[in-house]
């Protein structure tokens, strides 16, 4: 049987029956899940309806939506292979880890795209296909074997000694948790990988980098430390790696040696090849040099490296702690690009030759890297090495830095944003590095982080780091991992200023911290008076809100509030208590019409105007409030607040609290609720909490709770009030600061000094 037969005779995981579910339409479309939920919910919208579910969830046509896409000028990508794709490895691992069984995923299809292009190892790979449905796990791992053994025994014979051999060896040595699967799973693997490579290395080379990616994301921090597939670092020091090549070599080179001692999963030589091949820019025979002292990641490193099929490329993995034995003693790259990890504790070598700079604490030796970098640079070559704050300013490798500045190594440092790794929330920096030059007697500090707003620019950023740093501020977030990941890359701006090296080198500790040295950006004074204007207007304006506000403080104080006798009710008896709808799992993307904890928490409803259609939607299950509604939180606290518009779908985690009967005011019962003797009722040795129905609330004549619900809007307006009062302060402190005249002020004709 041939491979084309074996894989026509059964169902293939491919063949899909073109349902979306919510989640699978934000991808196709490239939005965020909340903006697919907008759409949903607009009844002007005409999105279209579900046509079934499963499990809870609503799918969808996937013509139908395609239909509406197109009709409303969204564009979107046909992603329904990658959704099989990834189905099918769900289903197929289980509950095993996803980054394990991804790795298995990718041997097997470096074991199937390697023996389908083999002529020798066709009918082999055909044959092992055929048995699977007959043979034991035992057998069928032991033909793998076979198989691997025998193309890697051919390709020795046809390549030279450069290095590739070692890779497809390491690519196709088996996974030691292959044992643990059942030949009913082996069998369902291979005629994946089967159907897989049918349809091209590009097509699996993108699937599996999907599958892998995605393992990887939601495993987060577990197993972030080795890199991603599609991470936006990775890209910028490619583009800054191929940018350099063309800036500095004119006309290019044949040959590219590339070093990198903490490959990972190779996703920096991966893009580097991608970009320096794309477009004109010609096709250079490139050589990575790579390191890693995780064998799992060089292993995964190296089965990418051999689906991506990389034209005119070489790759060595050596698998070792490259900084305890240098893994290429010779070797000078004219690139270098590292992403290692952030603090490393290491003794290392006094005698070794790469430490020339100095030598680090030992107790965070990251800057190891730096100087490993260096050793491995031609003398045009570029280095490319991000790590964390620490290596930038701590006082155990000032020496090193001060060493590293007065050899004219530093061209550059990048502050980057926050969340940028999927394995660290922390603030990353990347260093540009050359080999020594004398002449060089300038830093250029850069920052296109999260904080760059506060800065203002003072020169211009080095004409070759240009167009990659523009790219990463523009595009940077279409690439990001998770919700926070995306906030932080958002509207990012580029500044910079170039520091004389006798400037740093004058500082006791040497600091190359970018915003050490960056100018804080200046108040224009023009734009404070209007500040202070606005806020000033913002006040006067509402002055006789607080003159309602104290009004209704005086008539409240000028009668008495008898409450004796009254009784006390629980929730449950006087209303009716449901949970919201909406499962909100990160509120930074919850579509903008649905009340959430934090609204509640804060006090605030949504900005965006409520929906118009009905209280209850008939078509989903959403539950819509009311004007009047009472929304409630027990989690942790006790919190509520009414919602006076009506027309919100509301969080699960939120009660939707509608009073039976109209002797009640809303404002007064939600003010009760908060009330001590109900906080007093929270239980729990972790999140405490309280069952809504048990909250009680006093009974008093409706005239009565309206005076208390009056003294619940004359409290919102003094906090209005004393927000509106503090930003005025806060103009007021800036005018002091940036020398701006507010208020009446005669300006003086005379010379005399301000």
């Amino acid at each position: 049987m041939t491979a084309n037969e074996h894989t026509s005779s059964a169902q293939t995981p491919f063949e899909t029956d073109n349902l979306l579910t919510s989640a699978d339409i934000a991808r196709m479309a490239q939005v965020r899940p909340s903006a697919v939920s907008n759409w949903r919910s607009r009844d002007n919208k005409h999105f279209p309806q579900p046509v079934e579910s499963r499990d809870g969830r609503p799918l969808f046509a996937y013509d139908d939506v395609a239909t509406w896409l197109k009709a409303n000028d969204i564009a979107f990508k046909d992603t329904r292979l990658e959704q099989a794709a990834w189905s099918f490895f769900d289903q197929w691992r289980g509950k095993s880890d996803p980054v394990t069984m991804a790795s298995i995923l990718l041997w097997a299809a470096c074991l199937a795209s390697t023996a389908q292009n083999s002529t020798a190892a066709k009918s082999d790979w055909n044959a092992l296909l055929d048995d699977t449905g007959t043979a034991s796990a035992d057998e069928i791992l032991t033909q793998c074997g076979n198989l691997a053994h025998s193309l890697v025994e051919h390709n020795a014979k046809i390549q030279e000694d450069n290095g590739g051999n070692n890779t497809l060896a390491l690519a196709l040595a088996e996974p030691k948790e292959l044992k643990l699967l059942e030949s009913a799973k082996l069998a369902e693997l291979l005629t994946f990988v089967d159907t897989l490579v049918a349809r091209g290395k590009e097509t699996t080379d993108r699937l599996c980098s999907l599958i892998l990616e995605t393992s990887i994301v939601r495993q987060g921090r577990m197993s972030g430390a080795l890199g991603r597939p599609n991470s936006p670092a990775s890209a910028l020091l490619a583009k800054m790696a191929v940018s350099h090549l063309e800036a500095h070599i004119p006309g290019g080179k044949e040959n590219v040696s590339v070093y990198d001692s903490a490959c990972g999963i190779l996703e920096d030589c991966l893009r580097f090849h991608e970009f320096v091949t794309e477009g004109n820019r010609g096709n250079p025979a490139v050589i990575f040099h790579c390191a890693d002292n995780d064998a799992d990641g060089a292993a995964i490193a190296a089965r990418r490296f051999i689906l991506a099929d990389a034209c005119n490329a070489t790759a060595e993995i050596v698998v070792g702690d490259s900084l305890a034995t240098d893994p290429y003693p010779s070797v000078r790259s004219d690139v270098v690009m590292m992403e290692p990890p952030f603090s490393l504790r290491f003794n290392p070598d006094n005698a070794d030759a790469r430490w020339r700079y100095g030598l680090p604490s030992r107790f965070d030796s990251s800057i190891l890297w730096v100087e490993d970098a260096l050793a491995h640079l031609a003398q045009n070559g570029r280095a490319f090495v991000v790590t964390s704050a620490k290596t930038l300013c701590g006082s155990g490798e000032s020496a090193i830095r001060r060493a590293l500045i007065a050899a004219g190594c530093v061209e550059a440092i990048v502050a980057l944003p926050a969340h940028l790794y999927i394995d660290t929330a922390i603030h990353t920096y990347l260093w540009v590095l050359s080999a020594p030059d004398k002449i060089r007697d300038t830093v250029t500090m850069i920052s296109i982080g999260d904080q760059s707003s506060i800065y203002e620019s003072e020169g211009e950023i080095p004409s070759w780091m240009r167009a990659p740093l523009q790219w990463f501020a523009r595009d940077a977030r279409s690439h990001a991992a998770t919700p926070f990941a995306a906030n932080a890359l958002r509207d990012l701006h580029i500044v910079t200023r170039t520091v004389r090296s006798i400037d740093i080198l004058g500082m006791e500790q040497v600091s190359l911290l970018p915003s050490d040295w960056l100018l804080r950006a200046q108040r224009d004074p023009e734009e404070i008076i209007r500040m202070y204007q606005k806020n000033l207007d913002d006040i006067e304006s509402s002055a006789e809100t607080i003159i309602e506000a104290v009004r209704a403080v005086k008539e409240f104080t000028s009668q008495p509030l008898d409450s004796r006798g009254a009784n006390l009710l629980q929730l449950g008896d006087i209303a009716t208590i449901r949970t919201g709808s909406m499962l909100v799992q990160r509120e930074e993307e919850t579509s903008e019409d649905i009340i959430t904890l934090r609204h509640v928490r804060e006090g605030i409803l949504p900005s965006t105007d409520p929906q118009a259609e009905t209280p209850q939607d008939e078509k989903s299950n959403d539950r819509i409030t009311e004007p009047g509604d009472i929304l409630l939180t027990t989690i942790g606290e006790i919190r509520s607040m009414v919602d006076t518009t009506g027309g919100h779908r509301v969080d699960r985690r939120i009660n939707i609290v509608r009073m039976d009967k109209p002797q009640w005011d809303p404002e007064y019962v939600a003010l009760m609720l908060e009330g001590s003797w109900n906080t007093a009722l929270l239980q729990g040795s972790g999140v405490r909490h309280v069952r809504p129905a048990r909250l009680e609330v006093p009974a008093l004549p409706l005239e009565q709770q309206h005076r208390i619900a009056a003294l619940v809007s004359a409290r919102q307006t003094f906090n209005i009030q004393a927000e509106a009062l503090g930003r005025l302060l806060d103009t007021v402190a800036d005018a002091a600061r940036y020398g701006a005249a507010i208020g009446n002020v005669e300006i003086s004709t005379g010379k005399e000094e301000r």
